[in-house]
């Protein structure tokens, strides 16, 4: 890795810390400022590598952080506590699982800005995977033991494999 690049990884770490964790910390006595508990659980990054989406959870957002510039470019607040985030193939939208008993996948248009739709899943929906030709999202439904298998063009589940959670000895 080239020492600019390192450089520019740990910087983009610091600003994410303090930008998006919410502990702004003084560089002078280096102490914290104010906490607000964010809890960033998941990160992506755009199909162009210029932008992050952070999925926040006890904020219930996504935060949006511009790499070039080093700020947050925008705020996206969701219905539930997210579980995980994934971006289409065409970078169009992203996919944010969240919720608990009564999950869902958000989606988020990322060209014109806010919710497109809702789509229910099963209990506590986590680490959602987009397949390669854009067209599913596979979520795993962390208490149902299952995963659920999205349409996208029909917006809709339309299956659920189950899953074993413990294997028995």
């Amino acid at each position: 890795m080239k020492p600019w690049s390192l450089y520019k990884a740990i910087t983009i770490n610091a600003i994410l810390l303090a930008s998006c964790c919410g502990v702004p910390i003084n560089p002078h006595t280096h102490s914290k400022e104010s906490y607000e508990c964010l809890s960033p659980e998941s990160i992506v990054t755009d199909t162009t590598g210029k932008s992050l989406y952070i999925a926040d959870v006890t904020a219930r957002r996504v935060t949006v952080f511009d790499i070039e510039a080093n700020s947050v470019k925008d705020i996206i607040q969701l219905k539930n506590n997210p579980g995980g985030i994934a971006v289409a193939p065409d970078g169009s939208c992203v996919y944010v699982a969240s919720g608990s008993s009564e999950g869902m996948i958000e989606i988020i248009d990322l060209h014109h800005g806010g919710r497109m739709k809702s789509i229910p899943t099963g209990h506590t929906p986590c680490a959602p995977v987009v397949s390669p030709d854009g067209k599913t999202v596979y979520v795993c439904n962390r208490f149902d033991n299952s995963v659920s298998v999205i349409d996208l063009a029909a917006k809709k589940e339309i299956d659920r494999i189950p899953m074993l959670r413990e294997i028995d000895d």
